[in-house]
């Protein structure tokens, strides 16, 4: 596994995620499935082995890099064996669709971290930083929905948006081309990755209040087209929206994005 190291540049000031994630920390409930109950227990801690390996930062991170490979190998390998379990156990509600969920999550972490050996270019290792950023924020909102349900609770909102707003980040870091009069062909790279977290978004919008969930699907959806008008462009095809469109809407996205921005700060401190 190649290091990939990228500065973290959180922009949705309500919900910042710091360097690592925190579960719940609650009891198993008896009547929680043992399969599950695999996954909350380690889920996190597995999750922040990747993170530390992957954003390393400190000099005293940077020492131990040998070991912290080794955790993040050991911490993939252990979602995936705990994952297939709990696939292959007939599932009641409310865990089985966070458990499908996961399992898709994991399974787009695996292939970013193993598209790492055929990358070439320095676009494409940010790229898979990108990925890995999203996915393991993604993850770790996972785990805190099985944990909130395995003692019978609601997800916390501040504990569910940390996937989505670690998405929102990438996507927001991914925008220079999108308006730009001078992108050129191969910035095209950076506005995929955009819309791969933009797609982990969408399959993420199941949190606790049903008005956030359909401002943030709104706001996915559109950015998606953005994005994908402009990536025809720089390819000298055909798109639904001509650049100037694009700019012009961008700015209503802008908005868009500071309104959801302060309904998740309210929300948060709501619950």
């Amino acid at each position: 596994m190649t290091r990939v190291f990228r500065l973290r540049c959180w922009a949705i000031a309500a919900v910042m995620i710091g360097g690592s994630f925190t579960s719940l920390g609650a009891a198993s409930a008896a009547t929680t499935p043992s399969v599950v109950v695999n996954i909350t227990t380690s889920g996190i801690l597995w999750d922040n082995a990747i993170r530390v390996f992957f954003f390393c930062t400190t000099a005293a991170c940077k020492s131990a890099s040998t070991s912290n490979s080794k955790a993040a190998v050991a911490a993939i390998q252990g979602l995936q064996q705990d994952l297939k379990a709990a696939m292959s156990a007939k599932l009641p509600a409310p865990y089985a669709a966070v458990v499908n969920t996961l399992n898709l999550d994991v399974n787009d972490l695996v292939r970013a971290v193993d598209s790492i050996n055929s990358t070439t270019n320095t676009v494409q290792y940010y790229g898979i930083g990108q990925a890995v950023d999203y996915i393991t924020s993604e993850i770790a909102a996972d785990v805190n929905s099985l944990t909130s349900f395995e003692v019978g609770k609601p997800t916390p909102f501040a504990s569910w948006i940390i996937g989505n707003s670690g998405a929102l980040n990438v996507v927001q870091r991914d925008l220079g081309p999108l308006t730009s009069s001078k992108a050129l062909s191969t910035d095209a790279a950076v506005l995929t990755d955009g819309l791969g977290a933009l797609r982990a978004i969408q399959r993420h919008l199941t949190g606790p209040s049903p008005l956030f969930n359909q401002r943030l699907a709104s706001y996915a959806s559109q950015e998606t087209v953005l994005l994908q008008s402009k990536i025809l462009l720089l390819a000298g095809k055909h798109a639904s929206l001509t650049a100037r469109q694009i700019v012009d809407q961008q700015k209503l996205m802008n908005v868009a994005l500071r309104t959801l921005s302060q309904l998740s700060a309210a929300l948060s401190k709501a619950h």
